[in-house]
């Protein structure tokens, strides 16, 4: 149950990071585009540079830091996944110790009816010697 509610966790970490730069990159181009038709120079090619420049720098100064706190978030979204990997691990040692153990019950089990099984032949051999040699 631990295992796969933690790789269906993982699978949401993936499909969230890759719409959240999918989301960012459709931005992006539209923003740029916006940009571009705003600021076109004028017809008669005067003006206008200066603003698309400027525009442009804004814009980029935005998606640096859009694309910083995508970077962190998948970051996290990494040491979240490599703790969860972690901690399957963990689980899957510990399912693994518990069915050790129960086998070495069973085992312990096996052992001392076989030993029990092993005392009553005795009896008997024993029973049959005295009944020989008394007979």
């Amino acid at each position: 149950g631990w295992s796969a509610k933690l790789e269906a966790q993982a699978g949401e970490f993936k499909r969230v990071l890759r719409e959240e730069m999918e989301r960012g990159r459709a931005d992006f181009e539209r923003r740029s585009r916006e940009i571009r038709e705003r600021y076109a120079p004028p017809a008669s090619g005067a003006g206008g540079e200066e603003d698309v420049l400027e525009a442009l720098r804004r814009s980029e100064r935005v998606m640096k830091r859009r694309v910083k706190a995508s970077q962190d978030a998948c970051n996290k979204s990494r040491k979240e996944l490599e703790f969860s990997r972690g901690l399957l691990e963990n689980l899957r040692m510990n399912e693994w110790k518990v069915e050790v153990r129960k086998l070495e019950e069973e085992l312990e089990i096996v052992r001392r009816d076989g030993n029990k099984e092993i005392e009553k032949m005795n009896e008997r051999v024993e029973g049959l010697m005295r009944m020989l040699d008394g007979g």
